[in-house]
């Protein structure tokens, strides 16, 4: 009866050690800052600072889109990607297109040489175009530049 004890405390104690990073885990976040207006799959950045969150350990490639105040601009899914260059960028922008749309072809946590690559569907990139023109119309009239 005594051994029984003895194992089941032993085996209640590894569990508990087992159990314990699982609910240490934390969601990631890292700052990136747009300098530019620039679009993710879904939805635009304007020029700021942002967070990106990892909000499940168990799909890392799901990214939440945040303003600094915690606001939720739009959830994104990247791959995962590599680089060999030696630069040391965040975010990695196209060139623009007929629009002048940029669009965030890949993203470095900290500079990085592993990172997160966006995929866009055509879908996306007309929806993109046709929100960037909507927004440069609305500036115009505004009177910004």
């Amino acid at each position: 009866m005594i051994a029984l004890k003895k194992v089941l405390c032993v085996a209640v104690g590894f569990l508990t050690l087992l159990m314990v990073p699982a609910f240490a885990q934390t969601q990631s976040d890292y700052k990136v800052h747009v300098y530019e207006e620039a679009a993710l799959p879904g939805f635009l950045l304007q020029p700021g600072s942002y967070i990106f969150r990892q909000p499940s350990v168990s799909n890392p490639d799901l990214f939440e889109v945040m303003k600094p105040d915690g606001t939720t601009v739009g959830f994104v899914e990247a791959i995962p990607a590599q680089r060999t260059d030696t630069k040391y960028t965040e975010l990695d922008l196209s060139a623009p297109d007929a629009t002048g749309l940029r669009t965030v072809q890949a993203w470095y946590p900290g500079g990085r040489s592993d990172g997160f690559e966006f995929v866009y569907t055509h879908k996306e990139m007309r929806t993109l175009d046709r929100l960037a023109r909507a927004q440069n119309v609305s500036s115009s009239v505004a009177g910004e530049p």
